[in-house]
């Protein structure tokens, strides 16, 4: 069996997968965290444990932050502080006794739409959730090379509040979930379209300034607000077409997926790792 940890700013998604490469997780659960290391990660365990008393082969962790060079530790992470430091690969290894790879979440959730999607050109893929992250995906003639972004900490308005890695202005304390919350002291889910339309022309401003450093035809959105708004994409969508002059504006869609982009991403590294066939 095989364990897919998705980490993101508010909640784990955990599935664990048969060995036989079927397409759905034996076991899918979704941990709020409290953000509490001993707390959290304990409560991971307990879902997990009728399967792990079984054993698992391989796992992976896909997390929403900067590693180290090694791939084994969270280094920065605005949304998961209580994680910063913390060995995840080393850590799990010893829970579970199985080799562990660890990835950023958006890694992760960009191969997932390399393999599962049938895209030929390359993309950006973009999360908005609790904050913004991002991958580059570049078909080349020997596959698809995907590179890590943060797109997020780009300075949209230095007389903006600060964010919390310690920049001032950037998207993801103005655009992503967390700075909503704090400016307009909702939640984004219930925003009425004139809230909505102060986020909209910054939203639009990151993804003109994404376009024009590394055009690209098409640019995949994944993470809760964009999943859950579509019609806000659509509305960002429109007046980018209507903003960018110098190239063609890329095509906004979000991921078909849902938020299991980055569990579905974690399996497909398993499937080739381990050479997993699927039915």
């Amino acid at each position: 069996m095989f364990l897919v940890l998705d980490i993101g700013g508010t909640n784990c998604r955990i599935a664990v997968f048969n060995t036989n490469g079927a397409k759905r997780p034996l076991l899918l659960e979704y941990l709020e965290l409290e953000q509490n290391l001993q707390h959290d990660w304990q409560h991971m365990l307990d879902l997990i444990e009728p399967y792990r008393q079984r054993g698992f082969t391989g796992a992976v962790i896909g997390v929403a932050g900067a590693l180290n060079a090694e791939g084994t530790t969270l280094i920065n992470s605005p949304h998961l502080h209580f994680l910063e430091g913390i060995d995840l690969k080393n850590r799990l290894q010893n829970d579970l006794n199985c080799p562990v790879s660890v990835f950023n979440d958006t890694y992760l959730a960009t191969l997932a739409e390399t393999k599962v999607s049938g895209r030929s050109n390359n993309f950006w893929y973009l999360n908005w959730g609790s904050g913004i992250g991002g991958s580059l995906a570049l078909k080349g003639k020997k596959g698809w090379e995907i590179h890590n972004a943060e797109p997020g900490h780009m300075v949209l308005d230095p007389a903006a509040a600060k964010c919390e890695c310690g920049q001032q202005g950037c998207w993801d304390i103005i655009c992503g979930g967390r700075g909503l919350i704090a400016r307009f002291n909702k939640h984004p889910s219930t925003f009425i379209l004139a809230e909505w339309k102060q986020v909209i022309p910054y939203m639009t401003q990151g993804i003109l300034n994404l376009s024009v450093v590394f055009p690209v035809g098409e640019i995949i959105m994944g993470g809760g607000i964009a999943i859950n708004q579509p019609e806000i994409v659509e509305l960002i969508n429109q007046k980018l077409n209507v903003m960018m002059k110098i190239i063609k504006a890329p095509k906004l869609s979000v991921t078909k997926y849902a938020d299991l982009l980055g569990i579905y991403g974690g399996f497909h590294f398993l499937k080739e790792v381990y050479n997993i066939s699927t039915y």
